[in-house]
Order: structure tokens, then sequence, then C-alpha cells
């Protein structure tokens, strides 16, 4: 018999009472068995020991025990599929970032020395040929973790507003 997963949202409130319900009686394994023999007698209207119905259950115990065994086992695969996932876009994130030590080194000997030489990011990627994105994310890393290399700052021209920057504004040397 083929089964399928059925997730849905309730308020935190409403999920404490289903938990108290579960804790508060034998005849519930978990707050899932709760909730499938709810909806088991409603569809056949029957509770025993409670409201509504003639009585009686057609119910059976251990098929209803075995979906609750499998939806908590569903339950506990997407948590931690969740947390794999997750994990996973750290690594992404971070590996993206990095820069290998062959171009942070080939981007640091391409850089002139003393501030009257300094260059973009594109001339330094021109004369590397490392690809300027590259050139572009060692640049920072290089003067983060190096107090040799330096950032300057250009005024705008060329009819760039003075609210807008581009990498060409910004030029790069290391200290002679």
């Amino acid at each position: 018999m083929a089964t399928e997963t059925i997730a849905f949202r309730v308020e935190e409130e409403r999920k404490k009472e289903w938990r108290n319900a579960v804790e508060g009686t034998d005849e519930y394994d978990s707050v899932t068995h709760l909730i499938k023999k709810a909806v088991s007698r409603e569809l056949s209207d029957s509770y025993v020991g409670g409201s509504g119905g003639d009585g009686g259950s057609n119910v059976d115990a251990e098929a209803l025990t075995e979906i609750v065994d499998r939806l908590d086992s569903v339950e506990s695969e997407i948590s931690n599929m969740d947390e794999t996932v997750s994990k996973a876009t750290d690594a992404m994130l971070s590996a993206e970032s990095a820069i290998s030590e062959e171009i942070t080194s080939g981007v640091f000997e391409a850089l002139p020395r003393g501030r009257d030489n300094a260059v973009t990011a594109n001339e330094i990627a021109n004369r590397t040929g490392i690809p300027p994105v590259k050139v572009r994310t060692a640049l920072p890393q290089l003067a983060e973790s190096s107090g040799a290399v330096k950032r300057v700052d250009i005024e705008m021209v060329d009819g760039w507003g003075e609210d807008r920057r581009a990498e060409e504004d910004i030029l790069w040397y290391r200290e002679a």
C-alpha cells in the first residue's frame, strides 16, 4: 500500500493542546496518531468514549500504528534534510567568497608600489590574466589581511553622479 505525506501548519497553542491530549492518555502514541484517529473517527462518525457518532470503531489499530510510525519517520527525515540543506548552503556561500592562495599571490605581486602608481582591479586583471571578479574579491581580502595593500577612492568624473560608484572609482596599490 503506497503512502503519501500530508503536512499542515497550526498555531503553537493548538499544538500544545494536542500534545497535552496525547500525554494525558494511553490511547495515542503521538500527535500524529491523535490526528489520524480524530480524522478517521470524523469520517466514520464514530467516537468511542466521546461525543458524536453511534459508538464503535472500524479503525484497524495496527494500520494506524504503522501510519503513525511512517509519519514520525518522514517528519524526522524532513528535519534532517533541512539541516543538510542549511549546511550545504553555508558551505557554498563560503566557497564562493574564498580565493585561492595562487590567485591572491598573483594579485599581490601585480600590485604597483606606492600610491602614485595605484591601479584599478581591471588593470590588475589585464596584467595577470586573472578574471576581474576574482581580482575584485581578492583585493579587499588582501587589504584586510595585509596592512601593505591599500585602497584609494577617487573623485567622480565623466558625468557619474555623486551618488553612484563604480569599480573603476577604486584604485589599489601596495606600500613601498
